[in-house]
């Protein structure tokens, strides 16, 4: 256990330790804002961007459903090798969707331009 004097006379060694060493001190304190302040911008960023694209889901309603042939999001790089050989969708399937479900009112398909990511992959390095 710590005794008093010993504590005091730490807390006065800290002290003047800080006093001799102005720019070392001044230099730690400015090291700790930026990297708090760093911590806590990129983590309102994220949680901004978690909240505009659930808004933006939340925006299509709870009677919408999207169908992808891969997992989205960060996930999408994760895929398992079931899910690459999955034949895309087409066309074809959405209108099969429209005509085969009566509970659906309305099928909207969306193409997504498809990447050539060995091209991307050789650019790279």
């Amino acid at each position: 256990m710590i005794s008093w004097r010993s504590f005091a006379f730490n807390v006065r060694l800290a002290l003047e330790t800080i006093r001799g060493y102005k720019l070392r001190a001044f230099l730690t304190v400015l090291g700790v804002i930026i990297g708090t302040s760093a911590v806590i911008g990129v983590g309102s960023i994220l949680a901004g961007l978690n909240s505009s694209v659930t808004g933006i889901f939340q925006s299509f309603g709870t009677n919408t459903m999207l169908v992808f042939k891969h997992r989205i999001g960060f996930a999408f790089f994760n895929t398992t090798p079931e899910e690459w050989k999955r034949k895309p969708l087409t066309y074809e399937n959405a209108r099969a969707i429209a005509e085969r479900c009566p509970s659906v009112e309305q099928v909207s398909p969306f193409l997504f331009p498809d990447m050539d990511w060995r091209a991307i992959h050789r650019a790279r390095y």
